[in-house]
């Protein structure tokens, strides 16, 4: 393994769960809810929703607003595609 490949080796392994020596996944802090004008995550270490340019969490005001997009997008499936478009964002380029 040359110089480059350990360091993205270690990188990954800092965010990935191994369990019998096998990595079963990624570890992703912000779970994309909604895109557009402005990305809004959930939070996973503190379960807020939050907007990721300033990574504040929305009032009731905005969450009340944003709801039925929010509901929408994970009936849709679109939350589980951001997750398939975000994954290389996440872990890195492929080798």
């Amino acid at each position: 393994m040359n110089g480059d490949n350990h360091g993205e080796a270690q990188a990954l392994h800092k965010y990935a769960h191994f369990k019998d020596g096998i990595c079963r996944g990624i570890r992703i802090n912000y779970l994309p809810l909604l895109i557009g004008e402005e990305t809004i995550v959930l939070d996973r270490r503190d379960g807020r929703i939050k907007r990721l340019g300033d990574k504040k969490p929305l009032s009731d005001e905005e969450l009340r607003t944003l709801e039925e997009d929010i509901i929408q997008a994970i009936e849709s499936g679109k939350v589980e595609l951001y997750l398939t478009l975000t994954f290389g964002e996440d872990v890195g380029p492929p080798p």
